[in-house]
């Protein structure tokens, strides 16, 4: 069993490796817009592909592994983790509409986990992606989560961030994995 530290930079380590390889555009089929295409790089892809990038490298279990509650998105190691994709800005560079409601569903999530009781180690994580190293517009999305985990009655670890720039996509041009242990 590893400790949560190092099942994150693994998870950083495929993520970078998947950026890395996603060199071409992505065209993406919508049900009212058609064909469109996306820069390259791993912040065009959507949470569940770049959670099955990393499972794939390492031989993990992922997408929608069943514990009492629900499901979750990655587990190896006895950890369980439910991962969200935090991007506060669009492909294009316009701001995300919906980046509000991600630290609501983080925290959602996490309290659905912390009733399984046949999950050994459980977190949440999240693939935050930024236009700049400081991550002026993802990085606050840390203190609503614990804000927000506080006034709930989560309990929640320190997060743990670990960096995943500079990147391909000319908009999510740095990227951290951070994860936060249900306490």
């Amino acid at each position: 069993m590893c400790d949560i530290r190092t099942f994150l930079q693994e998870i950083a380590v495929g993520l970078r490796e998947f950026d890395a390889q996603s060199i071409a555009p992505i065209v993406k089929h919508g049900p009212n817009k058609g064909k469109k295409s996306y820069p390259a790089g791993a912040g065009s892809h959507e949470e569940p592909d770049q959670v099955l990038a990393v499972a794939n490298k390492y031989g993990w279990d992922a997408n929608n592994i069943k514990y009492c509650q629900g499901t979750c998105d990655l587990h190896e190691y006895g950890i369980w983790a439910e991962i969200k994709l935090i991007r506060p800005f669009n492909a294009n560079g316009t701001p995300e509409r919906n980046i509000e409601g991600t630290a609501h569903r983080v925290v959602e999530d996490a309290r659905k986990l912390s009733f399984a009781t046949e999950c050994d180690k459980k977190m949440v994580v999240a693939f935050a992606y930024d236009k700049d190293m400081e991550g002026s517009t993802a990085m606050p999305f840390i203190l609503d989560v614990q804000v927000l985990s506080r006034s709930r009655g989560v309990s929640l670890a320190d997060p743990i961030i670990i960096p995943l720039g500079p990147l391909v996509h000319p908009v999510h041009q740095f990227g951290w994995v951070i994860g936060w242990e249900l306490l």
